[in-house]
């Protein structure tokens, strides 16, 4: 089979829809032929084969609102499509929408539905109105997890062409190594006990001004890892609340040593507050390490993952105190993190892997190509 999938980005940024991108493709190119074509970060195109995998980044000229500008993307949608028997769409991406609404590739079109449209400027309302124009044309709309599709207006009229398909991460490179617990063993001793994790962009949606805000009442250490715009303020705002000995902003970390964090840490919090967050992989990936989760009551993939009161406890959105509170219950009950982190990781194993998100996407191609 080939496949072309058709993304943002393509960086070593940590998490997200790039990361599911990476471990879909990996899997996919063991028995298929398999491309990913994104926009550059840089006004120039190249094209190479790395890994098994064959990369098209198309030239682009900067950005409005996070959508890459590339005046070229069509023409290479265009030029490589009749080269694929399957084109997987990964949205929201406004620049992949307009480039098939332009060259109307005749292939067969699934594309995966990772997050809604939440900002109300024109420039969302013009996306969300081509997505739905989108969604109408193309075979397939491959969903993360039930509840998105009850909250979404743009999936709710395009029901029928919806399917199920949980992601899943790679659990090998979670797997204890010498090296991994070396790292452990020094991230404990740099922070103590009592380690509170976040990994993410540092962007609005991701909630973390209110983790920090909850850090008030907790005694222990909030571990930051990632990058984004919000910096400099949230490390503001821990300034202002006199909390700089026990937050912790660690910017990236690379991929090798992540899996330490996710060990040495007592729990995990997501407290995204709205429905950007479509699913949150950085749960999954904290599950398979054993650990709780604890994260918010959106009506999106997250509670989907992080099942209240069976791999961790659920929050309102916005709520500091709340936080605060989950955050205690879970460092001063030992053996309600060693339940919730155990009953979470048997979870992944069983529904969460690459290899059983591989698998299902399977059947959904095979589907379309028989018919």
């Amino acid at each position: 089979m080939r496949i072309l999938h058709i993304g943002k980005y393509y960086t070593d940024v940590i998490g997200g829809i790039q990361s599911h991108i990476r471990d879909l493709a990996s899997m996919q190119k063991i028995t298929d032929q398999v491309t990913i074509l994104v926009a550059n970060t840089i006004p120039n195109t190249i094209h190479y084969k790395q890994d098994g995998l064959e990369f098209i980044k198309v030239a682009s000229i900067g950005t409005i609102a996070s959508v890459p500008i590339s005046i070229t993307f069509p023409f290479w949608l265009k030029k490589i499509s009749k080269n694929y028997d399957i084109m997987h769409f990964h949205l929201m991406n406004p620049l992949s929408v307009v480039s098939m609404l332009i060259t109307r590739p005749n292939c067969k079109i699934v594309a995966t539905f990772h997050n809604d449209v939440i900002k109300q400027s024109m420039i969302y309302k013009l996306s969300s109105w081509l997505t739905s124009i989108f969604l109408r044309k193309i075979h397939k709309i491959i969903i993360t997890s039930p509840n998105i599709l009850n909250t979404s207006e743009l999936l709710k009229v395009n029901a029928s062409k919806c399917v199920i398909v949980p992601l899943g991460i790679n659990t090998d490179k979670f797997i204890m190594t010498r090296f991994i617990d070396k790292n452990i063993t020094q991230i404990k001793e740099n922070f103590g006990g009592g380690i509170i994790l976040f990994i993410g962009r540092l962007v609005d949606y991701k909630g973390v001004k209110y983790l920090i805000e909850a850090m008030n009442k907790v005694q222990g250490n909030l571990i930051i890892i990632g990058e984004g715009p919000l910096l400099s303020n949230l490390k503001q705002q821990v300034h202002t609340l006199g909390l700089k000995a026990k937050i912790h902003f660690l910017g990236k970390v690379s991929e090798e040593i992540l899996p330490a964090y996710y060990y040495a840490c007592d729990l995990f919090v997501l407290p995204s507050i709205n429905n950007s967050e479509g699913y949150g992989l950085v749960q999954l990936e904290a599950q398979i390490c054993g650990k709780p989760v604890i994260s918010t009551d959106l009506p999106t993939g997250v509670p989907f993952v992080n099942v209240h009161n069976k791999t961790g406890l659920i929050v309102k959105t916005r709520d500091s105190d709340e936080i605060s509170n989950s955050i205690n219950i879970l460092l001063h009950n030992r053996k309600l993190r060693l339940k919730l982190g155990e009953f979470g990781q048997k979870r992944v194993y069983q529904n969460f892997t690459r290899a059983k998100m591989k698998k299902n996407t399977d059947v959904v191609y095979n589907k379309l190509l028989k018919n």
